[in-house]
């Protein structure tokens, strides 16, 4: 599993796809899981510094010859085809997964939350056009206070943060609401926007504004304990 976006995200992950597995009785006894938990270069800066080094690890592991292989963040996909050159394979694109899900779900209009890189490479707008679904973006001044809240919510900054999030999410709808373009879901496209608004968050946000919250940490768990299965099954 390629990881490291963020590592409680990371450990979430990893428990939830373990207690699928428990939970449809499968052996588990000698099964061999192994986790690039590193997180990735992104500034310029950052890449000039650590990018070599990061490449070198990312090559490293991809040496292990792994069954399988799954990318534990959304943003990541955007480097989809760069990662499998690499030598990352086989690889499965969850992101693609996710977004034919939301087409199975017969969704009427997406408000899509993430990254701020995500939202320039229009990540999840991209793949959900192709569905012929509606994808709504937030506009850049509140991106960049989504990824403020993505960035403190690694630094494990608590309710704060919720609170901040739950806020941003009511005005984006109410706007949208105003244009009559209410979406039917909202889209958490980061593994760590779950981790801020929690279980609670969560639910209060389905409650209040009658929408279905798509939990993409929950979804990659999924579609990982799927894949583990299969590897065990096989």
């Amino acid at each position: 599993m390629l990881g490291g976006v963020g590592p409680v995200s990371d450990a979430y992950i990893m428990q939830r796809a373990f207690q699928n597995l428990k939970k449809q009785s499968v052996d588990m006894d000698h099964m061999v899981v192994n986790v690039f938990s590193c997180p990735p270069p992104r500034t310029a800066n950052e890449i000039i510094k650590y990018g070599s080094k990061y490449i070198k690890n990312l090559r490293r592991f991809a040496e292990r010859k792994h069954s399988q292989h799954a990318i534990a963040s959304n943003t990541a996909h955007v480097n989809f085809d760069r990662i499998k050159l690499l030598g990352i394979r086989p690889l499965k694109h969850i992101v693609h997964m996710i977004a034919e899900n939301i087409r199975q779900d017969r969704a009427k209009g997406i408000l899509i939350l993430g990254t701020t890189q995500a939202h320039r490479h229009i990540l999840y707008p991209r793949l959900l056009k192709g569905k012929k679904l509606k994808a709504y973006s937030l506009p850049m001044d509140d991106q960049i206070k989504i990824q403020d809240i993505i960035d403190k919510t690694k630094m494990l900054s608590g309710d704060i943060e919720k609170d901040h999030l739950i806020g941003l999410i009511k005005n984006a709808m109410n706007r949208l609401a105003m244009k009559e373009k209410k979406p039917s879901h909202i889209l958490l496209g980061c593994t760590e926007l779950p981790q801020a608004l929690g279980t609670s968050g969560i639910e209060q946000i389905k409650r209040e504004l009658g929408v279905t919250v798509i939990d993409t940490e929950l979804e990659i768990a999924n579609q990982l304990s799927k894949m583990l299965r299969k590897t065990l099954v096989n």
